[in-house]
């Protein structure tokens, strides 16, 4: 193909791109703002609606005044633009400017690219019409990567980065059309709990909604082969995919458990699977890197201690961790405490467990952009006084040391408020708790 034909193709994927998207597009939580000479970039596990995030902006943009041919959209999971720009970066200014010649650096034109971050010398490219032209620049890629050694020198400060999850149960509720706030009605209520109860078996991925279970696990096993082997083997060159695939199934079936590399290492050897403690410290970053998992190391002052210490690992979305684990689906507590972790670290990165100086632990410790301080315990059930005790017990004293005057207790449904001498325990059903953008909604 020459480059007049390629130049054609092209245009035509352009102006493809260009046409709004058909059907309603769900209002997710995630609010990207731009600033001027910034490379805005949104970064999340394959299939969480990063594209059709792009979409909604670009509705947005024509909504706003903006003509629809001051858009660029061009996915790079499209298998024709490889061999159309075959390496050539420029191929894309000829193609849209020759359309459009008028436009360069008189209009704002705003380029949205995503998953371009596996093709060689993207960072030159972006750096340089950011640099030269008027546009805005929007990137998507499914590796935290993308901001790290991936992005190379050319762009270190000059972008903002902005993560997108699967489907909260709060913009879940959205897609139902059922409200976010707390329930006035008993009908109110009952949808939001109804909400729930479907949100714990379908999980966040959109494209699975309204599937039958059978059809729903198929594709989420799908998603996991496609984030295992495009987003991790074939990234990263590994060596022994299939040992890569035995660890992270047996990551999902120790959700919320600390992991200890030496005992897995051992198993492994037992079964005949050959692995290095180095190997495995790799995959288990490749695999955070992909957004498939999600650690969460122990809270210390000290960051060698925090390296020394066992992490506690979670799926990116329970109803994959059930899909592709063995025993996940058996204990519902493992599910609650992976939709709580997935909630607080999309509410931040800084997120740890915690253990008082007696020995109890506290699932969760999050430190919010805001500089709210907040501990969190998960428990399906406290009906029990061993449990209920035990749980009151570790966030009392957490609280102590912390100097903390609330603690959050989630739970399936049960719903209190346990005054302490150290402060409020708020004891809170997990539908409740998870509804809003901030689910941290007691002010201390």
């Amino acid at each position: 193909m020459d480059s007049k034909e390629s130049q054609r193709y092209l245009q035509e994927i352009i102006t493809t791109g260009q046409e709004p998207c058909v059907g309603n597009i769900v209002e997710r939580d995630l609010q990207i703002r731009v600033l001027p000479q910034k490379v805005s970039v949104c970064m999340g596990v394959r299939r969480c609606g990063k594209s059709t995030l792009m979409q909604g902006m670009m509705q947005s943009l024509i909504e706003q005044g903006l003509p629809k041919e001051n858009l660029v959209h061009l996915n790079f999971m499209d298998e024709r633009l490889p061999d159309l720009l075959q390496g050539e970066w420029n191929r894309i200014y000829e193609a849209y400017y020759g359309m459009y010649p008028h436009k360069r650096r008189a209009e704002k034109v705003v380029f949205l690219f995503d998953e371009m971050q596996d093709y060689p010398n993207w960072e030159l490219f972006i750096e340089r019409m950011r640099r030269d032209e008027n546009c805005d620049i929007y990137l998507t890629g499914s590796s935290s990567r993308l901001l790290s050694h991936e992005i190379a020198s050319c762009l270190r400060g000059r972008t903002l980065s902005w993560e997108l999850f699967p489907f909260s149960y709060g913009e879940y509720l959205t897609r139902c059309g059922v409200s976010r706030k707390r329930a006035r009605t008993t009908a109110e209520r009952l949808k939001q709990q109804k909400a729930w109860v479907d949100y714990e078996q379908e999980g966040g991925f959109p494209e699975v909604y309204g599937l039958p279970g059978t059809d729903r696990r198929n594709v989420l096993q799908e998603y996991f082969a496609s984030i295992l082997y495009r987003d991790v083997v074939d990234r990263n060159k590994v060596q022994h995919p299939v040992a890569l695939r035995h660890l992270s199934r047996r990551v999902i079936n120790q959700v919320g458990a600390l992991f200890s590399i030496n005992k897995n290492l051992n198993e492994f050897k037992s079964l005949g699977i050959s692995m290095t403690r180095a190997e495995m410290e790799n995959y288990l970053q490749w695999l955070e890197d992909a957004y498939f998992l999600i650690s969460v190391p122990c809270a210390s002052a000290s960051l060698g201690e925090q390296q020394r210490r066992m992490k506690k690992l979670y799926c990116i979305d329970h109803a994959l961790a059930a899909a592709c684990g063995l025993r996940f689906t058996e204990n519902a507590g493992s599910r609650l405490e992976n939709i709580v972790a997935v909630a607080l670290r999309r509410c931040s990165r800084d997120l740890y467990y915690y253990n008082t100086r007696n020995g109890h632990e506290v699932d969760f410790l999050v430190h919010l952009p805001d500089g709210r301080v907040h501990i969190v315990q998960v428990s399906t059930d406290i009906a029990g006084t061993t449990t209920r005790n035990r749980e009151v017990r570790a966030l009392t004293e957490a609280m102590a040391e912390l100097s903390l005057r609330h603690a959050y207790l989630i739970t399936q449904n049960h719903e209190e408020e346990i005054p302490t001498a150290q402060g409020t325990i708020h004891v809170v059903p997990a539908y409740l708790f998870l509804m809003g953008r901030d689910p941290l909604w007691v002010e201390p």
